[in-house]
């Protein structure tokens, strides 16, 4: 999964806890994708599914087109409904540019304003006007924002632009229109990344992107991808970074152009790579290292230009929903939760990319487990020590491609190797991921480290694992109890880079080799959060050093630290979703922690009463889309669900959910 960091530009050392903000990489996507659109230098464009199948080519019709001209760009409107796209005349010098608008088939094409070099088309949040590049003059290289309401009227150009020229034009759904600048007599190397809020009258700069040709918005205006080729080559491709500053995330080291382009669901983007024998138009998930995927080529290299996804239905219902998620015993949660969380394999837009499998009548080797599933995009199963539960078998086939890895926790102690071998018959990689005695200690918390070494990547050195990367942020909790370290892994799994870990303390102790493992980091590099009172008195014994460098997330119970976990900042500045499980056992904790992590929530833990004031005071955040409750009503009561949904929600003001498969969340 891919996740950034919102950290106010800054590692803060010693201020306290950093701000992780998520992509939308497994979070039920609020709009469906429609068609893609793109320029083929041609009278129209192409359009497809979004896979690329069914190429068509779209010819605008109406209004006096002609077709004489070439389609330079290609933008559906906010609604999907519309397109505005831009016509240029390369045979005729002294001939304006066009910018036109029409139906999204095509039909109803009509003319707004000419201009020379009118290119790159961005529509406004409401539909009522459109921001574009213009040359301020015929032949001239200085390019311009300007921006025309959608009846032609209004044209101006944007403030703050003297002698300097502009690219890539995006706006995000607040209204803020982004764009580079490069200006006459600036100390920058490489363009700037300038914002332009309607109604005022001066640019802001934005520190959130590097120098870049071009730029663009997430669809929930919390992400911008950018490339960057002014970084040097082993820093140049393809990255997202948060809009409101913090580390960005390399999406892919390629050597990608033109423009950039979000999927409204916000979980891919459409990016062109060029070759001398035309342009390829590629889909990558907006996530670290991901791969590019071609979808269409394009045989004139000047096609490589300007894409579009056009917007499909909303998949938010009309309410929030409090779902209860559980099954006759744990085995069966486990499921249910795999079932709210993926497609079947092959279909939908919320595809498992692997799984973990623990042992059923304890927690000790699962304590890290649940930030291991959610950061490599998968469920979290349970099973009796000698075979695998024939309902884990179906779920796995059911949501999982054939060669998929799936994670086996625990020695053979804990599930015999019986285990492996019917995850092998099922046509899944098995990787065991145990504290062996040999390169990890024998216990919980050699596995807790090994786990952390899956997350990372490592190599064998000498005999023993080193991890290939430092862990970008760790958590700290102790072993001896399940609460606070399940409550971790939720918060471990929103790190930006995917390598977020949870290592464990041995009560207010820390064990050699958990203590070998935290004297490697930089803890002015790697984030370092102490979970609950005994982890935090641990760490601080064995690293006095450090005082002041990590970040404790200590509560008077494991009530109070849920609450300390959940309002970090880790989760960002706005909640989706929310988990609650019982404190009083840690099965439904243990799968309920993976799949709010995948949703990139918190987990509240709950007594027989419901939440605690506090953790009610979490569910008053504004935005909160749903509730995610673990277990049956003889673990969370109906009453304590009702009350936290009220409390999110109003009194009346959301549905109840019962183990609903995949659901579109708001």
């Amino acid at each position: 999964m891919s996740r950034t960091l919102a950290s106010a530009g800054v590692l803060a050392a010693a201020a306290g806890a950093v701000a992780f903000t998520s992509t939308s990489a497994q979070a039920a996507p609020r709009f469906t994708n429609g068609h893609i659109a793109w320029v083929g230098n041609t009278a129209g464009w192409n359009e497809s599914a979004t896979d690329g199948s069914g190429v068509h080519t779209v010819t605008p019709t109406g209004g006096g087109y002609d077709g004489t001209g070439k389609v330079t760009g290609v933008t559906y409107s906010p609604d999907g409904t519309k397109v505005a796209f831009t016509v240029a005349f390369p045979d005729t010098a002294d001939k304006p540019g066009e910018l036109w608008i029409a139906d999204a088939s095509g039909a109803n094409a009509h003319r707004l304003i000419g201009g020379p070099n009118l290119r790159q088309p961005s529509w406004s949040p409401d539909g009522s006007k459109l921001y574009f590049l213009i040359n301020i003059a015929v032949n001239q290289a200085t390019t311009h924002v300007d921006v025309v309401n959608v009846d032609g009227s209004g044209l101006a150009e944007l403030p703050g632009q003297a002698n300097c020229t502009a690219y890539s034009p995006t706006v995000a759904p607040s209204g803020r229109v982004a764009f580079e600048q490069s200006c006459l007599g600036s100390t920058s190397q490489s363009p700037v990344a300038m914002a332009y809020d309607p109604g005022t009258t001066a640019l802001r700069k934005l520190t959130a992107v590097r120098g870049s040709y071009s730029i663009s918005y997430s669809p929930d205006g919390r992400w911008i991808a950018y490339i960057d080729s002014f970084s040097g080559p082993t820093l140049s491709g393809l990255y997202i970074a948060p809009a409101a500053g913090g580390s960005r995330i390399q999406v892919s080291a390629a050597n990608v152009g033109g423009s950039l382009t979000w999927a409204p669901d916000g979980t891919s983007l459409l990016a062109w790579t060029t070759s001398t024998t035309g342009g390829v138009l590629n889909k990558v998930a907006a996530k670290a290292n991901a791969p590019l995927v071609p979808i269409a080529n394009q045989t004139d290299v000047r096609a490589a230009g300007q894409a579009s996804w056009q917007i499909g239905t909303s998949t938010a219902p009309a309410r929030p929903t409090a779902d209860r998620i559980g099954g006759a015993d744990r085995v069966e949660t486990a499921v249910r939760a795999s079932q709210w969380s993926f497609d079947a394999t092959g279909t939908g837009g919320r595809q498992a990319a692997t799984a973990v499998i623990t042992r059923s009548d304890t927690f000790a080797d699962a304590l890290a487990g649940n930030a291991l599933a959610a950061e490599k995009d998968g469920p979290l199963f349970m099973t009796g020590t000698t075979e695998l539960d024939q309902r884990v078998k179906d779920e796995l086939v059911r949501i999982l491609p054939h060669g998929a890895t799936v994670y086996v926790l625990g020695g053979t102690r804990a599930l015999s190797t019986d285990i492996d071998t019917e995850v092998a018959a099922l046509g899944f990689r098995v990787a065991r991921v145990a504290g062996d005695g040999q390169a990890y200690a024998d216990d919980r918390y050699g596995t807790a480290q090994a786990i952390a070494d899956q997350i990372t990547g490592y190599s064998m050195v000498g005999g023993g694992p080193v991890p290939t990367t430092a862990p970008n942020s760790v958590f700290v909790a102790t072993g001896d109890n399940y609460p606070d370290a399940l409550a971790a892994g939720a918060a471990a799994a929103q790190d930006p880079t995917s390598t977020g870990v949870v290592m464990l303390s041995a009560g207010n102790s820390l064990l050699p080799w958990t203590q070998d493992y935290l004297a490697r980091l930089d803890p002015k590099k790697t984030h370092v959060y102490t979970v609950g009172g005994q982890a935090t008195t641990a760490v601080a014994k064995a690293f006095p050093n450090w005082k002041g460098l990590t970040t404790p997330l200590s509560g008077g119970d494991r009530f109070e630290t849920a609450y300390k976990v959940a309002t970090s900042g880790v989760f960002g500045s706005q909640l989706d979703e929310v988990g609650i499980a019982t404190a009083a056992n840690w099965p439904d904790a243990l799968s309920g922690g993976a799949l709010i992590g995948l949703q990139h929530g918190p987990l509240l833990l709950s007594d027989k009463n419901g939440l605690t004031p506090q953790e009610l005071s979490v569910l008053r955040q504004p935005g909160i889309g749903g509730l995610a409750v673990f277990g049956g009503p003889t673990v969370v009561s109906d009453q304590a669900l009702s009350g936290a949904a009220d409390t999110a929600f109003g009194a009346g003001g959301w549905d109840k959910g019962l183990n609903r498969r995949a659901p579109a969340l708001k």
